[in-house]
């Protein structure tokens, strides 16, 4: 419903058995409306209530729900279809399908971006142009309308650039693309985590800037000393 939260992404993916992820969305209600924090979420699986972890977003309106099993859960269809309840607030999402993230070997450096439907072909086809020459790997592009011209940008590009395409309810209101971008970090940051060493949330009218004379990767690892499990926002 639109007047509810959503299940805006699931997946899954192996690490030290089997973990499940659930990003529950209500960045389209009113910015007062908090029912996400109250209470948690179960999965329910073939008839199973599994608790998880809970990791609510600073304004109260996104969950990411991480469920982990301690065996690896197989598939034939490498999907797992689930419920997931939240009694205390009466949220109930059935038919859940979680499709199985592939296994890389984690490396390299990849942007996260919400592309929208008045980001011209040149603007979208030369802030990805730029991202690669600046040392990046992989450009991910989140589109939430449809744009005519992705094909093409894709077919350009060829597998440098992702894109993901969601539905996700929004207000009729200016900068609609705020209703989903909390989600839509999260969703990019836990479907990626894995695979890339650094995942770099930026905006389509940002450009990265390197004034070292160091690569964008040798730049990032001076920032960090072992392992990495905060970011920096540079201004």
């Amino acid at each position: 419903s639109a007047n509810s939260p959503f299940v805006a992404d699931t997946f899954y993916y192996y690490k030290n058995g089997t973990e499940i992820v659930s990003i529950i969305s209500a960045l389209h209600l009113s910015v007062d409306n908090h029912i996400l924090a109250n209470g948690t979420f179960v999965i329910i699986i073939n008839g199973t209530r599994y608790e998880g972890k809970k990791m609510l977003t600073w304004d109260k309106r996104c969950v990411v729900m991480v469920f982990h099993f301690d065996r690896v859960v197989t598939s034939s269809t490498n999907s797992i279809t689930y419920s997931l309840e939240n009694e205390a607030v009466g949220l109930y999402y059935h038919d859940c399908v979680a499709r199985l993230l592939p296994s890389r070997v984690k490396g390299g450096i990849a942007t996260c971006s919400y592309v929208a439907k008045n980001d011209t072909f040149y603007e979208i086809a030369n802030f990805i142009q730029y991202s690669l020459a600046s040392g990046v790997d992989k450009v991910i592009l989140y589109e939430g309308t449809p744009i005519p011209y992705m094909n093409a940008i894709q077919a350009y590009f060829g597998k440098r650039v992702s894109v993901f395409n969601f539905s996700w309810p929004r207000r009729e209101r200016a900068h609609a693309n705020l209703d989903t971008q909390v989600a839509q970090v999260n969703s990019c940051y836990y479907r990626n985590r894995d695979e890339f060493k650094y995942l770099i949330m930026i905006d389509m009218d940002e450009m990265l800037f390197n004034h070292s004379n160091m690569t964008l990767m040798d730049l990032l690892d001076s920032l960090f000393v072992g392992e990495v499990k905060y970011g920096l926002q540079v201004e």
